[in-house]
């Protein structure tokens, strides 16, 4: 016969809390019931409820404290660069400051000086001069400014040597038409002039070659020979221009070297007198002459005077 369960509840009551936990953990619902407040009570024998004097726990807090003291050693020198990058003054602060001084003592100036405070408007930035060279014109000492003067200078003549050139030949086409007028009737008149008769010419001389006819206008008239100085080539076109009119009966008066010259072959006169005289010298030379009209030239030459000038080339 089976014990009544009335002494099997009794019996489990009787048992310690600790060993109807240990089969099951935690016991059957009749019997916490039956334990009443007493199973409330007992901790469980898991690692969460560990009791501060079990193993689990000491191991635990001591891979926290491991972790904290880790972290901590990680963390300081973080911070510590951190704070020297915020409390560290850098250069351009140094340059900053500066600036604002002055900008500060140059506000003050007017109010320490007159006691009152002006506004005042920076000026514009001046501009630059152009340099005399490449270099620093701060650098260049008193020799090389005026050495650069000097070039200056002579580029400026040079210059106005050339626009006087130009200048020269816009008159010589301006009254090339005129000269060639007057010619053109000089001649016509003495073509046409009555009681002119052809002269048979004198018999030469056995073994001599005739000499050129002289020119009338020959008689007193003087004529200068111009070419570009230090030009060969020039030099050579003199010789054969003056060549040209010693077989035309002309003989030149001389032969002058200058530093400029025209751009065209021109033949010059400076009175009016002598137009007619410098067109017969231009249609004697041949083709590809101007005549310039010179009369407006101070100081002018003795009359009679034609001047020739020939290009560089």
């Amino acid at each position: 016969m089976a014990p009544p369960m009335r002494d099997s509840a009794a019996t489990a009551l009787d048992r310690p809390a600790g060993a109807e936990m240990a089969a099951d953990g935690r016991g059957t619902p009749a019997r916490r019931h039956a334990q009443g407040p007493a199973w409330r009570a007992a901790p469980s024998p898991g690692l969460r409820h560990a009791r501060p004097g079990s193993g689990a726990g000491t191991g635990r807090r001591r891979w926290a404290r491991f972790g904290a003291a880790f972290g901590a050693a990680l963390l300081l020198p973080v911070l510590a660069l951190a704070g020297l990058v915020l409390l560290s003054d850098p250069p351009e602060r140094h340059h900053l400051a500066a600036a604002d001084q002055d900008a500060v003592e140059e506000r003050e100036a007017p109010r320490a000086a007159g006691g009152t405070v002006a506004a005042t408007v920076a000026p514009p930035p001046a501009r630059e001069a152009p340099a005399l060279s490449d270099a620093d014109p701060s650098a260049a000492g008193p020799a090389d400014l005026i050495a650069e003067l000097a070039r200056l200078r002579a580029a400026v003549a040079a210059e106005r040597a050339r626009l006087a050139v130009l200048r020269q030949e816009r008159e010589a086409l301006l009254a090339s038409l005129e000269a060639l007028r007057h010619g053109a009737a000089g001649g016509l008149a003495a073509a046409v002039a009555p009681g002119a008769a052809a002269v048979p010419p004198a018999p030469a001389e056995e073994g001599r070659p005739p000499a050129p006819p002289r020119a009338a206008e020959a008689e007193g008239l003087r004529i200068v020979l111009h070419h570009r100085a230090g030009s060969a080539s020039a030099a050579r076109a003199a010789a054969q221009v003056a060549a040209a009119l010693r077989e035309a009966g002309l003989e030149t008066a001389g032969t002058r070297e200058v530093p400029a010259v025209p751009s065209v072959r021109v033949v010059r006169y400076f009175h009016s007198a002598d137009a007619a005289a410098a067109a017969r010298i231009a249609a004697r030379l041949g083709r590809g002459w101007a005549i310039q009209d010179f009369r407006a030239f101070n100081p002018l030459p003795p009359p009679q005077t034609v001047e020739i000038w020939l290009p560089d080339r």
